[in-house]
């Protein structure tokens, strides 16, 4: 992580995640192993690059690799959450098209 730029929250949590696993002694080679989840996504996961990770399979993916990594995945889903509603706060675009596509 680049020390001169502000982290975002997103970046943190992503942080808090690697650091989790870390501290848990599981390699992300096992993870990657236990889980079959591509190392192009726990790559970015870990590097707060959410983006790379498919909308639609994003919250799966993150709940897998919680989970594996000896986390309650269910609390991380939750931070995300608020993470994600932090961020429709700050940009009230989002929070209207997210509004959009869940009312239809």
């Amino acid at each position: 992580m680049n020390e001169s730029q502000p982290s975002s929250p997103t970046t943190v949590f992503c942080d808090e995640l690697r650091k989790a696993r870390e501290y848990q002694g599981i390699s992300l080679a096992e993870i990657a192993a236990q889980t079959r989840l591509p190392t192009e996504y726990l790559d970015a996961l870990e590097a707060g690059r959410l983006d790379v990770i498919p909308n639609p399979i994003r919250r799966a993916v993150i709940a897998t690799y919680a989970k594996a990594a000896g986390m309650n995945a269910d609390k991380v889903l939750r931070t995300l959450e608020e993470l994600e509603g932090s961020n429709d706060q700050r940009h009230p675009e989002r929070a209207v098209w997210t509004e959009a596509a869940v009312n239809g």
